[in-house]
């Protein structure tokens, strides 16, 4: 469908030979946006089938007026007939069942209608992706302060959320590709879609070592009798959630983990009663332990 066909005012109604052979009543459906607007130029008292109020289209007192989002109706269904077909537009509290429009003109209404709840839907979905880029970046932020690393854990919560917002799904859908081309807020929401969640976090964790290895140069040179290697002070700042360090006998593993436990006190990441060791043993490396883990 064209971009002009899902984003302009359009208007539908039965055609005249509609009219006389189904004995519809004069009916006309607005599709504006994600609006759906019928009018009638009769009068309509609500009947109930199957529990729900129904407006047929069929005589000049079955008519009403009627207005929904597309978000908040149903798949549309195309009764084909000889020449003329059968709409109906479900909705949770009434039905509408519109006679007289020609079955390729009742096709298309469907497909418009259908491409609007999308594009609602879409827009909706765009929305939420750039929220959730906003609440990821202050949550970043936030958890870097804490724990001084962009963990394992908070990578893949962000990961779920992420797949929550359905947002890959309409990417690529046929319909929608102009109006996302078209559509600023929706042109920013698929760029930072694109963006790999675990780049942004290997980012972060990246600029986060870079500044600490250069504002704790003095510390890594004087915690131990040598100073730390650039590789052990990597080691040191790395504070996610489980870490294994493998190194040869004599490598300086032992050294690494003192300058780790006096790295986190420095840095008020773990408090100094979660820090202790393996067996009460001094040569042990340290074992760290965040408050409630």
């Amino acid at each position: 469908m064209s971009k002009a066909n899902i984003s302009k005012k359009i208007i539908w109604a039965p055609s005249h030979w509609g009219k006389h052979f189904s004995r519809c009543a004069p009916w006309s459906l607005t599709l504006d946006g994600a609006e759906i607007i019928l009018t009638s130029d009769t009068t309509f008292t609500p009947s109930m089938r199957a529990g729900r109020a129904s407006i047929d289209a069929a005589s000049p007192r079955d008519a009403s007026l009627f207005t929904a989002s597309v978000g908040a109706i149903g798949e549309v269904a195309v009764d084909r007939g000889l020449f003329w077909a059968t709409v109906e537009i479900p909705h949770p509290d009434r039905r509408i069942r519109l006679r007289g429009i020609p079955n390729r003109r009742a096709t298309k209404l469907a497909r418009a209608i259908r491409a609007s709840a999308l594009i609602a839907e879409f827009d909706a979905a765009a929305e939420n992706v750039l929220q959730w880029v906003t609440d990821l970046e202050t949550a970043a932020v936030e958890q870097l302060s804490i724990t001084g690393w962009l963990t394992r854990e908070f990578t893949e919560e962000w990961a779920t959320r992420k797949a929550a917002l359905g947002f890959e799904r309409l990417l690529h859908e046929p319909a929608l590709q102009s109006h996302a081309e078209s559509n600023a807020r929706v042109s920013a929401a698929r760029e930072r879609w694109q963006y790999e969640l675990a780049d942004f976090i290997a980012g972060q964790n990246q600029h986060l070592l870079s500044v600490e290895l250069e504002a704790n140069r003095d510390f890594f040179e004087t915690v131990e009798k040598s100073p730390l290697t650039d590789e052990q002070a990597r080691a040191v700042v790395c504070f996610d959630n489980r870490m294994l360090v493998v190194a040869s006998a004599g490598s300086g593993k032992t050294s690494t983990m003192v300058a780790k436990a006096g790295y986190a006190l420095r840095r008020n990441l773990i408090p100094a009663d979660n820090v202790s060791n393996d067996d009460e043993a001094v040569d042990e490396p340290a074992i760290f332990r965040r408050p409630g883990s």
